[in-house]
This record gives structure tokens, sequence and C-alpha cells, in this order.
């Protein structure tokens, strides 16, 4: 899928949250949107789901318009999958009826051998066909993460939101899931603000500072910027601790 933002600006009120956002993603490409807390960073992959509306700007997915002041696509219809950092597993449900639970509320109905068939092909890929009857508070931390992203990529979205889904998990947890991450052939839009990640995912990079998109480029590259901001956000990360800031 394939995916353009043009001067997209968000307000709560008089405050200022994103501020002329352009974007632009090729299908099966991998983005890391990097930047320190209250940067906007989850309101931005919210409007792009669709959850929000943009006060400014344009949206385009796969060469249709998706949200300009007259068009706005349901999230629904967007074909994309997201998953929060609290994973939003619904505490009542198994793992199977978590897993399906997308399936069965589309508006084309699938017959539950075809559920059960995608399920099964999706739950043997990431190792938790033997949790399918139990319910999330039974599971560890891992087993939950697996369990939201089965539940993501059962719908085969075209793009995939990751809203900092793995910050609580330990190093070789994390690290595990990051390879997962890479491995996927769908358009990923990634939400971190721990450099190890980016290191990690080794992608193009999109460095978000109070809602202004001060660099996009390959972690290296970033160092460019102009803004003091982003060279404070950086230094404090120790990104790069050999490069001379003060230039």
């Amino acid at each position: 899928m394939d995916l353009y933002l043009e001067k997209i600006n968000k307000r709560y009120g008089k405050t200022p949250v994103l501020n002329d956002i352009n974007l632009s993603l090729k299908d099966g490409e991998l983005l890391t949107i990097l930047g320190p807390s209250g940067s906007g960073k989850t309101t931005l992959l919210r409007i792009i789901a669709g959850l929000e509306r943009p006060n400014k700007g344009k949206i385009v997915i796969s060469g249709q318009i998706a949200n300009n002041p007259d068009i706005l696509i349901p999230p629904q219809r967007r074909d994309i999958g997201m998953i929060f950092q609290n994973l939003a597993l619904w505490p009542h449900m198994t793992v199977y009826e978590n897993i399906s639970l997308g399936l069965r509320n589309r508006k084309k109905k699938i017959n539950n051998n075809d559920i059960n068939k995608i399920v099964f092909q999706v739950v043997e890929r990431f190792g938790i066909k033997r949790y399918l009857d139990r319910y999330p508070t039974t599971l560890s931390m891992g087993e939950r993460q697996r369990v939201a992203l089965a539940r993501a990529l059962v719908l085969d979205p075209g793009l995939l939101l990751l809203d900092e889904p793995f910050s609580h998990l330990d190093w070789n947890l994390k690290d595990e899931f990051l390879d997962l991450i890479k491995s996927l052939n769908t358009t990923i839009i990634y939400v971190t603000h721990q450099v190890f990640d980016i290191l990690r995912l080794n992608s193009k990079v999109a460095l978000l500072i109070d809602g202004k998109l001060e660099a996009i480029g390959k972690p290296e590259e970033l160092i460019n910027t102009t803004s003091s901001k982003a060279k404070d956000f950086l230094r404090c990360l120790s990104l790069y601790k050999d490069r001379n800031f003060n230039s």
C-alpha cells in the first residue's frame, strides 16, 4: 500500500499538535517515526488510521483520497491494522475470539471454515496455536504480543501501524519481535522514542519534534537537522556521541 500525507495539521483547542506534516511511503516500505513523548507520534498514527481527523491536510491511500476537507473514509475501510502500546486485547475473549473478531466483523461475510483456516495459518506462524482457548490475562507479555500481532495481521492489512508496542519487553524479546517486523511483507510505520529500535530496524526514520517533521532519512543522516531541539533530543539519546552537534 502506498501512503501520502500532505500538510497534515492537528490542534486540540488552541494547542497545536501537528504542523504541516508531509510524508510518503511506497508499497512495502518500513518507516520508523522517532521522537520524544508528547511530540505527536500517536496522534499522527491515529489520523492515518482514521481514528481522528486532522484540522487541515490530505491523506491519500493507494491512490484514493482518504481524508481532505470534503472526504473522510472511515477506519474500517482503510485496510489498516494498528497495534497500540497497551495491546488492547479483549480480556473476556479467548485468544481465538480476539484474533478472529476482525474477520467476523467484515462487511463481506466469511464462513466459519474459512475463518478457522485463516486463523490457524496465522497462529502457526506466531507459535501460539496452543493458546487459542486461553484468555489474554493468563498469558505472558510476550505471548500477548504475539496475539496482538496475529490479530492485526489476520486481516492481511495493506498498512500496519505500530505505536510503541514493544516498549515494555526485555531486550532479547524485543529483538525477536523487531526481526519479525522486518520480515513482514507489508507497508509499516513503527513509532518509537528508543534508539535501539531504530538502529535494529535500520529503516528510513522520520524525526518528529513538537509536532514538526524535523528530518527524514537513514539514522546516520538525522545529524543533518538544523533544529536545536532535534539535536538536543538526539544528544540525549547518545545516538551520535562521536559527532559534533555544535557545528
